[in-house]
């Protein structure tokens, strides 16, 4: 996991600070790396993509163009090398000469829901969807011809290995990748599917050609998809997306280092596809929960008023005598921008895909099928062709730059150093930092966060930072940087938003057009700035403090615990 808010550059960082990738394919001599990015593409995400735009160019060039080592000390020289060879000293590890880079977004459709349409983009490689005449923003528009074969993904090709070769010029390479970044831009689903668009996209084992609410009684999200079994001892799959599995084909080799980088300023809201997902995206307001629920959410008296129920669970009030099931009222944070939010305490039911999910599928050979819940296939991402061995769970890697706090998540040089070094996962486990960043989400009640910024609420919270005792400034504060992790809380009077786990200064200040919602800080299309007035967020106000202007100075992301 990496932080999406740094208050200082990465490139102050020392060169000889690792990142998962180099590390793996120093220790294993990997020779071909197949790199997914998943980013955001809802609203407000343009400047984290400007940033990764900037950066990825930089992992890359590190990837193909090792830095050198001193022979004596070790220590990097300040040089790096070119086709693997130093000037002085050896490479860190052999240049990797062959990297497919794809992107998808989070645009996973509303699963069902009625309302305005969301758009869906299928988890397809984005350099296949931005075609001219797609969108009406020269920006938005990427021509496929491109990329690799027109496949919609890059190539770094400095061999000439594949067939046609691919890119050999890293300026050409780096321009195609910041243009495929710009063109994800922010008019996406706001129901961001940050985990399910990856696992869609590399391997469900059955990705469905679309997503329907049939006409049942109750209705349910139907996925309309289905492996089978021919005669001939073959498969083929009913309802599928094709093209999706064409790509994927195409995309991943069966003998690579597989990183998939997740960008993403919300929490995942990958909704099920199947059962009553259609509800979270839907505009009907949704049920409230029971009382168990504000106290408990894993107390099995806990459910929705909504479910039809005959017999209550042992020791549980029947809902028809649910002092909370009474109220005809709506939630006042029943907001659609907060649907996959606490669903389970505020609603008595989780209609998101469980994390397991996406475990098992970075882990097991083998998934259940989920168009009959029983039937055992082969995990697309550990297949092999016969002869050759599957991929090793070990070359596999996860990264999410999600809204968590840097402070979080590193060594303690770096809280005072110039540089950063992110702790591993073993690390994180080994002083405690999970608990710091998730608590205890199975707890009985659940544990939640010690640090309180990464703790999502509709409320201003309180409380500090465990790691560096910075305390939560209240929202009443007039200085961005009260706090130097989210500057201070937010008025949120309509409960329709979160306070910010982390905010970082923008290179450049953002004018806010009336009316732009991509903007925090715009007035309304009649020119109303009363509710960027009443939130007082710190995004809006000067670097030096002040009231909020219709200006952003400031970037936002929120928890990121999913």
């Amino acid at each position: 996991m990496l932080a999406g808010c740094l208050s200082r550059p990465l490139v102050e960082a020392s060169p000889s600070t690792s990142n998962v990738f180099v590390d793996n394919a120093q220790q294993s001599g990997i020779d071909k790396i197949d790199l997914l990015f998943m980013v955001d593409n809802s609203t407000s995400m343009a400047d984290k993509q400007e940033i990764l735009g900037n950066a990825v160019p930089v992992l890359v060039k590190r990837l193909t163009s090792p830095v050198c080592l001193d022979p004596d000390t070790g220590a990097p020289t300040g040089d790096s090398s070119k086709a693997g060879v130093c000037t002085h000293g050896k490479p860190e590890f052999v240049p990797v000469t062959d990297i497919h880079v794809g992107i998808i977004t989070s645009s996973l459709s509303r699963h069902g829901g009625g309302g305005p349409a969301c758009p869906d983009e299928q988890a397809h490689l984005l350099g296949t969807l931005r075609g001219a005449g797609s969108n009406p923003d020269p920006k938005l528009v990427f021509d496929a011809a491109r990329t690799w074969n027109g496949s919609g993904f890059l190539a770094w090709d400095l061999n000439a290995q594949q067939k046609p070769p691919g890119v050999a010029d890293p300026e050409a390479f780096e321009a195609s990748f910041q243009d495929m970044i710009r063109a994800s831009g922010e008019a996406g689903c706001g129901f961001e599917a940050s985990l399910e668009s990856w696992y869609r996209f590399l391997i469900d084992p059955e990705p469905p050609a679309n997503v329907t609410r049939d006409a049942s009684t109750p209705p349910q999200t139907v996925r309309n998809a289905r492996l089978i079994k021919n005669a001939d001892g073959g498969s083929s799959c009913e309802g599928c997306d094709l093209d999706l599995l064409k790509q994927r084909a195409a995309f991943l080799r069966p003998d690579s280092l597989v990183a998939i980088v997740m960008l993403s300023d919300e929490d995942d809201c990958s909704i099920r596809d199947d059962g009553g997902g259609w509800h979270v995206a839907d505009t009907q307001p949704l049920p409230r929960a029971t009382s168990a629920c504000d106290t408990n959410p894993n107390d099995p008296c806990c459910r929705s008023c909504g479910q039809i129920e005959t017999t209550p669970p042992e020791g549980c009030t029947p809902l028809t005598a649910e002092t909370s099931c009474q109220l005809k009222t709506v939630r006042s944070d029943d907001s659609q921008n907060l649907r996959c939010f606490a669903q389970q305490k505020r609603f008595g039911f989780d209609l998101l895909y469980p994390t397991s999910r996406y475990v098992d599928a970075l882990t097991k050979p083998t998934l259940t099928l989920q168009s009959d819940g029983k039937t055992q296939v082969s995990n697309p991402l550990f297949a092999a062709p016969a002869g050759q061995a599957p991929r090793n769970p070990g070359s596999v890697y996860l990264a999410g730059i999600v809204g968590v706090p840097w402070q979080d998540i590193v060594d303690d040089a770096s809280l005072s150093g110039p540089g950063l070094k992110y702790l591993s996962a073993k690390e994180l486990e080994t002083r405690g930092r999970w608990q710091t960043l998730l608590g205890d989400p199975s707890a009985q009640p659940p544990v939640p966060p010690s640090d309180p910024f990464m703790i999502p609420s509709v409320s201003a919270r309180s409380g500090e930072n465990p790691i560096t005792h910075d305390r939560i400034v209240p929202p009443s504060s007039v200085n961005p940087k009260a706090s130097p992790i989210n500057g201070h809380e937010q008025n949120i009077p309509n409960q329709d938003d979160l306070q910010y786990a982390c905010t970082f200064t923008l290179a450049t200040p953002r004018p806010c057009a009336a009316g732009a919602s991509a903007c925090d800080c715009s007035a309304t299309r009649t020119g109303d700035f009363s509710a960027v007035t009443a939130a007082n967020s710190p995004l809006c106000q000067p670097t030096g403090g002040g009231a909020p202007t219709a200006e952003q100075h400031f970037a936002k992301a929120y928890p990121g615990t999913r």
